[in-house]
Protein backbone atom coordinates (compact mmCIF):
# COMPACT_ATOMS: atom_id res chain seq x y z
CA UNK A 1 0.00 0.00 0.00
CA UNK A 2 1.67 3.06 -1.09
CA UNK A 3 1.00 6.53 0.39
CA UNK A 4 0.08 9.48 -1.03
CA UNK A 5 1.40 12.99 -0.52
CA UNK A 6 -0.63 15.76 -0.08
CA UNK A 7 0.66 17.45 -3.54
CA UNK A 8 -0.39 13.94 -4.97
CA UNK A 9 -3.78 13.57 -3.86
CA UNK A 10 -4.15 17.23 -5.21
CA UNK A 11 -2.58 16.49 -8.56
CA UNK A 12 -5.06 13.32 -9.01
CA UNK A 13 -8.37 14.74 -8.25
CA UNK A 14 -7.72 17.35 -11.22
CA UNK A 15 -9.77 14.89 -13.58
CA UNK A 16 -13.10 15.22 -11.49
CA UNK A 17 -13.02 18.95 -11.97
CA UNK A 18 -12.63 18.54 -15.70
CA UNK A 19 -15.69 16.12 -15.95
CA UNK A 20 -17.33 18.43 -13.55
CA UNK A 21 -17.18 21.11 -16.23
CA UNK A 22 -17.22 19.08 -19.15
CA UNK A 23 -20.75 18.22 -17.94
CA UNK A 24 -22.10 21.83 -16.66
CA UNK A 25 -20.60 22.61 -20.66
CA UNK A 26 -22.65 20.68 -22.59
CA UNK A 27 -25.74 20.92 -20.29
CA UNK A 28 -25.59 24.56 -21.05
CA UNK A 29 -24.86 24.10 -24.43
CA UNK A 30 -28.01 21.53 -24.61
CA UNK A 31 -30.11 24.02 -23.32
CA UNK A 32 -29.11 26.84 -25.48
CA UNK A 33 -29.68 24.35 -28.43
CA UNK A 34 -33.60 23.44 -27.44
CA UNK A 35 -33.81 27.09 -26.56
CA UNK A 36 -32.80 28.08 -30.27
CA UNK A 37 -34.15 25.42 -31.95
CA UNK A 38 -37.46 25.65 -33.73
CA UNK A 39 -39.99 23.70 -31.65
CA UNK A 40 -42.95 24.26 -29.93
CA UNK A 41 -43.48 25.06 -26.13
CA UNK A 42 -44.71 21.59 -24.92
CA UNK A 43 -41.98 19.83 -26.84
CA UNK A 44 -39.59 21.83 -25.58
CA UNK A 45 -40.26 22.02 -21.85
CA UNK A 46 -39.76 17.98 -22.42
CA UNK A 47 -36.40 18.20 -23.70
CA UNK A 48 -35.19 20.74 -21.17
CA UNK A 49 -36.72 18.44 -18.72
CA UNK A 50 -35.10 15.31 -19.79
CA UNK A 51 -31.69 17.52 -20.32
CA UNK A 52 -32.24 18.26 -16.37
CA UNK A 53 -33.05 14.96 -15.34
CA UNK A 54 -29.76 13.94 -17.17
CA UNK A 55 -27.36 16.23 -15.60
CA UNK A 56 -29.40 15.61 -12.10
CA UNK A 57 -28.43 12.17 -12.85
CA UNK A 58 -25.32 12.57 -13.19
CA UNK A 59 -24.26 14.90 -11.07
CA UNK A 60 -25.65 12.28 -8.08
CA UNK A 61 -23.47 9.94 -9.62
CA UNK A 62 -20.31 11.99 -8.84
CA UNK A 63 -21.39 13.16 -6.12
CA UNK A 64 -21.62 9.21 -5.11
CA UNK A 65 -18.38 8.45 -6.28
CA UNK A 66 -16.55 11.21 -4.70
CA UNK A 67 -18.28 10.18 -1.49
CA UNK A 68 -17.28 6.75 -1.72
CA UNK A 69 -13.49 7.98 -2.23
CA UNK A 70 -13.59 10.22 0.98
CA UNK A 71 -14.77 7.06 2.85
CA UNK A 72 -12.55 5.03 1.96
CA UNK A 73 -9.68 8.01 2.53
CA UNK A 74 -10.81 8.14 5.92
CA UNK A 75 -10.73 4.62 6.07
CA UNK A 76 -7.20 4.28 5.37
CA UNK A 77 -6.19 7.46 8.11
CA UNK A 78 -8.15 5.29 10.84
CA UNK A 79 -6.00 2.01 10.19
CA UNK A 80 -2.45 4.51 9.57
CA UNK A 81 -3.59 6.10 13.08
CA UNK A 82 -3.83 2.68 14.84
CA UNK A 83 -1.14 1.12 13.54
CA UNK A 84 1.28 4.47 14.02
CA UNK A 85 -0.38 4.06 17.64
CA UNK A 86 0.46 0.46 18.02
CA UNK A 87 3.99 1.11 16.97
CA UNK A 88 4.85 4.05 19.42
CA UNK A 89 3.46 1.78 22.05
CA UNK A 90 5.89 -0.96 20.78
CA UNK A 91 8.82 1.77 20.70
CA UNK A 92 7.38 2.89 24.88
CA UNK A 93 7.42 -0.62 25.84
CA UNK A 94 10.71 -1.16 24.47
CA UNK A 95 12.10 1.78 25.71
CA UNK A 96 10.93 0.56 29.40
CA UNK A 97 12.52 -2.56 29.26
CA UNK A 98 16.01 -1.36 28.29
CA UNK A 99 15.63 1.29 30.46
CA UNK A 100 14.50 -1.17 33.48
CA UNK A 101 17.20 -3.54 32.63
CA UNK A 102 20.05 -0.76 32.87
CA UNK A 103 18.97 -0.34 36.42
Amino acid sequence: MSVMSGREMRNSGGGHGFVVGLLCGAALGAAAGLLFAPKRGAALRKDLAKSANDVARRATELYDGAAEVVSDLTDRATEMMEHSGRAVDKVKAHSRSEHHGRA
